[in-house]
């Protein structure tokens, strides 16, 4: 992931391990499964000029996250579920040194579906972040495990990829990758380079999502772009 065309004082990376506040969100549980939500765009840089508009985002699909894909009456929580939860893993920081920096996790969920780990691990080298992750397992056979790369609300043009010959193509519908690396561009000009993207999907759809209120609905533009574990993933 590249963040070269924004200026280092503008830009701004957040990884969040959990979220509690006073109007909760009822259908934000993933973003303690390794969210990585970039802002480095606007004037002054701003989350809707970076890509994110709650009308019509996937609280499935945050970035960065590895979940599984819930239809919306069973990722939202309820009053047996709600609330602060921890996990039992130990392990979870980061720390930073000027431009430079790392953060990890062992995620575990403990309450919606024991038995989901994976361990996360970013990197943040001057502009570039580097993104990891291993050991995704789960048994739910029904719903499919996916780590989401980006989600971005398409304010201006489309995402672009690199062909097999080399040239840059905008995503107009949908796309599998087949296999071998990628290069892409997300339509706020993040950078993404992928060393195997085999089993890559780049949609460019209109999506409608309930708001994070679960009151009414908002719809939008989006590109995202994920991988597909498939369901009840083992050591992927």
């Amino acid at each position: 992931m590249d963040r070269s065309s924004n200026p280092p004082a503008t830009r701004e990376a957040s990884c969040p391990a959990h979220g509690d506040y006073v109007a909760q969100n009822i259908y934000g549980r993933y973003m303690s499964h390794g969210a990585i939500q970039i802002y480095g765009t606007g004037s002054p840089v701003n989350a809707k000029d970076s890509g994110y508009v709650e009308q019509g985002w996937d609280w499935n699909r945050w970035p960065g996250t590895t979940a599984i894909y819930l239809p919306w009456d069973l990722l939202v929580e309820t009053k047996s579920s709600y609330g602060r939860h921890f996990t039992t893993e130990s392990f979870v920081g980061g720390v930073v040194l000027g431009d430079n920096g790392i953060w990890a996790m062992r995620l575990r969920d403990t309450v919606y579906e024991p038995g989901f780990v994976a361990l996360k691990t970013v990197f943040f080298f001057d502009d570039k972040i580097l993104c990891l992750g291993s050991g995704i397992t789960n048994n739910n056979t029904q719903f499919p495990t996916e780590t989401t790369v980006y989600q971005v609300a398409s304010n201006g043009g489309p995402s672009l990829y690199r062909d097999a010959e080399g040239q840059w193509q905008p995503l107009e519908d949908s796309l599998t990758v087949a296999g071998g690396p990628l290069w892409l561009l997300d339509p706020v000009g993040n950078g993404y380079y992928i060393p195997e993207a085999k089993g890559l999907r780049l949609v460019r759809q209109e999506q409608s999502t309930p708001l994070n209120t679960g009151n009414g609905c908002g719809h939008n533009l989006f590109d995202v772009a994920w991988f597909d574990h498939g369901t009840a993933p083992q050591d992927q």
